[in-house]
């Protein structure tokens, strides 16, 4: 058998063999470490911004409507604050559908978004960003959170009870 692979390699391999297999292998080694590595996060955090400002843009007035309520709920608490704990807030997309004076407590693993979140708050100054964990979110865990907003049931997950 090695004899019938080193005959074929023999009268097969080339110039155009050599680059094709050369490639091949670049590009799997480039795969594993976009897979493996930190790459990987930083792709999934740019694909889903532009992703998520396609969905926001689209869905504006839907979401307009669910958030309506918000406001009122501040009058609930008594003193007309608002906590919101967003759980997976990725680039801050929401922060232009809360109320004014709202305080939001970010919850994202993937520091990836740390930039777009800050230019968010930057955009909406009139929602105070309490704070971006990647973590779980316990250094606010004293701040009375009022309403909790998870971006999927991944995230939601961080939300069951730990000892």
């Amino acid at each position: 058998m090695a004899d019938v692979l080193r005959s074929w390699i023999a009268q097969n391999w080339n110039a155009k063999t050599a680059t094709i297999a050369a490639v091949a292998t670049a590009t799997g080694i480039a795969v594993v470490y976009l897979w493996k590595s930190d790459k990987k996060a930083q792709f999934i955090a740019k694909v889903l911004t532009d992703a998520g400002n396609e969905y926001d843009r689209l869905m504006r007035d839907r979401k307009r409507q669910l958030f309506a309520d918000l406001e009122s709920l501040k009058d609930v608490r008594g003193d007309g604050r608002l906590v919101l704990l967003e759980i997976g807030c990725g680039g801050g997309n929401n922060f232009k559908y809360y109320p004014a004076g709202s305080e939001v407590i970010c919850v994202e693993p993937n520091r990836h978004y740390e930039a777009e979140v800050h230019e968010s708050v930057r955009q909406h100054p009139e929602v105070r960003n309490i704070g971006v964990s990647r973590r779980d979110g316990r250094e606010y865990a004293r701040s009375a959170v009022g309403i909790s907003r998870c971006r999927s049931l991944k995230h939601c997950s961080l939300l069951r009870h730990r000892p």
